[in-house]
């Protein structure tokens, strides 16, 4: 079964990392710069992630709408 993957984002910067053989490439690093919200970064849906979601730590990222022609 192919894993869960969704998009976070760390809203206050702080970094999360993660290595699981979930993972897109086994790891992931969400961060932002100088304390701004972090660029959206797909994830699997593991204990961890699921964890920082609780905590406030990270937060779903919706992926940007299609642009129109």
């Amino acid at each position: 079964m192919e894993p869960e993957l969704i998009l976070v984002r760390s809203p206050d910067g702080k970094p999360f990392w993660e290595r699981h053989v979930d993972h897109p490439g086994h790891e992931v690093w969400v961060a932002g710069n100088n304390g701004q919200v972090s660029r959206p970064v797909q994830v699997a849906l593991t204990d961890a992630v699921k964890r920082a979601l609780r905590e406030g730590r990270l937060e779903r990222a919706e992926p940007a709408p299609p642009r129109e022609a």
